[in-house]
């Protein structure tokens, strides 16, 4: 799995507000969150602030995409594979029309889906389709707000796209409900795990315990008692511990202990850097967790000022 820069605090329903707050214009972008409930686009900054907000069309139908050709919009956590010029591109959408030119606007941002090519961020022929359901899959902007779009973004700048309440129903029928985690968030502000569903929305909530020195681990192999900051991805279940899968750092992880005095002490920053909860905590999370779930680990206004400062 990728790692990725120090990113975000969270999309879940529990942390909505502080997403809501206006970001500083010098913050560097951490992630894209592509709601299909608000059918937005928002660029965000590593607290969770919102860099920029553009109105977008997506999928025709609703759902999470299954196969080629379903017209529907992939749910997840993904990243930016590729930024290519498509000023040139064109394009037979199959209504008649014929072969389009600047079908795609000035730009196509490639996504890394896994399961599914050709899903992107691009501009449009078609403006008045923004704010609708109307592509085979991919999300359009305006082609002004693309161009804007482009020189903040970079490869492997993680995407989260979540489902709408329209969208779940759909996706009942393929086994995914309101209780179906899409991902987990650690808040190092909160000091809380989130298990999330395909809304972005909170199924449970724990108290952690996390690293006892503030800012990210950034020493290969070492977690230096600081707790790594990004997207990650379960890798395995074994024991008392579900392994998170990085790069960098070895013996990384989401624990369970009956060490009370971790989650009473310092305020919860009291680890190697590893991710604690209580036993019994443990335990409910992991009826949740499956190899290739994905992690989120944000970031806190004291760690960041701790990023800064190195």
């Amino acid at each position: 799995m990728v790692l990725f820069a120090t990113l975000v605090v969270s999309l879940s329903v529990g942390a909505q507000e502080n997403a809501k707050k206006e970001a500083k214009p010098t913050t560097k972008p951490a992630y894209i969150h592509i709601s299909k409930q608000d059918m937005m686009l928002y660029l965000c900054d590593s607290l969770g602030g919102h860099i920029a907000a553009y109105p977008m069309a997506c999928g025709k139908n609703v759902g999470d995409k299954q196969m080629v050709g379903d017209m529907k919009t992939p749910e997840g956590v993904f990243e930016v594979q590729q930024i290519q010029d498509a000023s040139s591109w064109t394009h037979d959408f199959k209504d008649g029309k014929g072969v389009i030119k600047n079908a795609y606007g000035p730009w196509f941002i490639r996504l890394l889906t896994p399961g599914h090519s050709g899903i992107g961020i691009h501009g449009t022929h078609a403006p008045e389709s923004i704010g609708t359901r109307a592509t085979e899959g991919c999300m359009r902007l305006h082609n002004e707000n693309v161009a804007k779009l482009k020189p903040q973004i970079r490869k492997g700048l993680p995407v989260i796209i979540t489902s709408s309440d329209e969208d779940m129903r759909v996706n009942l029928s393929v086994g995914i409900d309101e209780r179906t985690p899409l991902y987990v968030l650690v808040s190092k502000e909160s000091m809380t795990l989130s298990v999330c569903n395909y809304k972005g929305e909170t199924i449970e909530q724990f108290p952690i315990a996390c690293g006892t020195f503030y800012g990210n681990a950034e020493r290969g192999g070492d977690l230096e008692c600081r707790t790594p900051e990004g997207f990650f991805q379960i890798e395995s279940l074994e024991g008392g511990c579900a392994r998170v899968a990085t790069t960098k750092y070895k013996d990384f992880g989401i624990c369970g202990s009956d060490d009370k005095a971790l989650f009473e002490e310092k305020g919860g920053r009291t680890t190697d850097g590893r991710v604690m909860l209580l036993e019994k905590d443990y335990q409910v999370l992991k009826g949740y967790l499956k190899v290739g779930l994905k992690v989120v680990i944000t970031t806190s206004e004291t760690d960041l000022r701790a990023n800064r400062a190195k």
